[in-house]
């Protein structure tokens, strides 16, 4: 919904399911973590549900999801399969801690119109340039704060 602003309520999303054969998944950012065992219940665990929001990630997981289509991840790739990669091996505790160190990092990725606090992340990192593209613009100083104080909440720079 952040970018489609549509949602595909659940029984629109079983009808095409049932009704088009090559529809076998869905990129959620709904954030509602009670939808994946709902989506699971009617369309069988085969139907891949991808959480499109990485702050709940985790839950999506515990819901019945599949995995995620994550922002964090251009940024913090290891972490980010680090924390998949804990879960897959039934390590909770592991995968929650590490989503706890990226949690600020997750929502600044989203301060402001994507891809610009990524971009000023990649930067930071030596990556690449900040800029980005029209009609995109710089994004505000209170944000770079916000997207470097939460690189350095999540360890990733000093």
């Amino acid at each position: 919904p952040g970018r489609s602003i549509v949602r595909v309520d659940d029984d629109t999303l079983v009808r095409l399911n049932k009704t088009h054969g090559n529809i076998c998944g869905i990129k959620d950012a709904t954030s509602e973590v009670g939808r994946p065992p709902r989506i699971r219940n009617a369309l069988g665990a085969g139907f891949t549900q991808m959480s499109g929001e990485d702050a709940t990630t985790l839950p999506f997981l515990a819901g019945g999801g599949h995995g995620a289509i994550s922002v964090t991840s251009n940024i913090a790739p290891r972490e980010i399969a680090d924390m998949h990669n804990a879960w897959q091996a039934g390590d909770i505790a592991a995968a929650q801690a590490i989503n706890a160190r990226m949690i600020e990092l997750h929502d600044a990725m989203f301060c402001e119109a994507s891809p610009g606090p990524v971009k000023y992340a990649a930067s930071l990192l030596g990556i690449c340039a900040a800029e980005t593209r029209l009609p995109l613009c710089e994004i505000a100083d209170s944000s770079k704060a916000r997207v470097e104080a939460a690189l350095r909440g999540a360890g990733l720079i000093n």
